[in-house]
């Protein structure tokens, strides 16, 4: 899918009026897991897409991440949406005890992201593997079918992602439209090949390349693939097209957030994906 984020310029100008950028929002749904992290994902979520000139703000539950193709950076943010704040429980043994929330925490990387100098190697190749996984090829193909999704007529489109011994992996349903325009489409394609690059996953970002070159624009993208904990399917589904009036803080981390190095916040934000 043609997606991307921006965000990053000076503090001193984040509050200035901008022109209309486009807002897409979404329905997610997938099954509710808790990752090794120990955060929960998954189950029902908006997710959000402010798009512009050069720079694009991707929302996902908890996790932020904004591209400034413009200045040349991406920020990952965690918690992006949570204050810093203590809450006291008593256990059912009685026990009190006390969590603490550090709120949201931001990183930020040269873009475009090079993840052999910004992860030493050691974690690199704990990461993505060594050797890496032999590579996959994509078969595309569209099935005829046409339905309504939404205010928009899509048609089918079918993506099956094979291993050299022709073993299937992951797959995908994509049913994309020509009734909406190009809204920044390139861009936002440029985001969803970006984040897929930083995942250990090579299906992700062949995925996102082949949906990327599928005619009209992605209205509903259903993926199967495999996981650690047995097949998952997850669903992206359109809502809405709408302008918004963004300024400049829309495309910062919130002015709170604590700085932390990139290698932190992807190793506790993406390497869940």
């Amino acid at each position: 899918m043609k997606t991307a984020i921006v965000l990053g310029l000076a503090l001193g100008s984040c509050c200035g009026p901008a022109a209309a950028d486009t807002l897409l929002t979404y329905t997610r749904e997938s099954p509710e897991i808790v990752m090794p992290s120990g955060h929960t994902r998954g189950g029902r979520e908006a997710v959000r897409i402010l798009v512009g000139e050069k720079r694009v703000r991707l929302e996902e539950g908890n996790r932020l991440t904004i591209l400034r193709q413009d200045e040349k950076k991406l920020y990952l943010v965690g918690a992006w949406n949570e204050k810093k704040h203590e809450e006291t429980h008593r256990d059912p043994d009685g026990k009190v005890r006390t969590e603490k929330w550090s709120g949201p925490a931001a990183g930020v990387a040269a873009y475009p992201v090079d993840l052999h100098k910004e992860l030493p190697a050691e974690t690199y190749a704990a990461v993505f593997g060594d050797p890496p996984a032999p590579p996959l090829t994509a078969r595309s193909k569209a099935t005829g079918k046409t339905r309504k999704i939404g205010r928009w007529t899509a048609s089918e489109q079918r993506i099956d992602l094979v291993d050299s011994s022709g073993q299937a992996q992951d797959s995908a349903v994509v049913w994309t439209t020509a009734e909406l325009p190009d809204v920044h489409l390139a861009l936002v394609h440029e985001l969803r090949t970006s984040l897929a690059a930083l995942s250990p996953r090579p299906q992700r970002l062949l995925l996102a390349q082949e949906i990327e070159k599928l005619p009209g624009v992605p209205v509903r993208i259903e993926v199967d693939r495999e996981e650690l904990m047995g097949r998952m399917h997850t669903t992206l589904e359109l809502q809405s097209v709408a302008e918004k009036a963004a300024t400049e803080a829309d495309y910062l981390p919130p002015t709170e957030a604590e700085k932390r190095d990139f290698l932190s916040e992807y190793l506790s934000v993406y390497h869940d994906l």
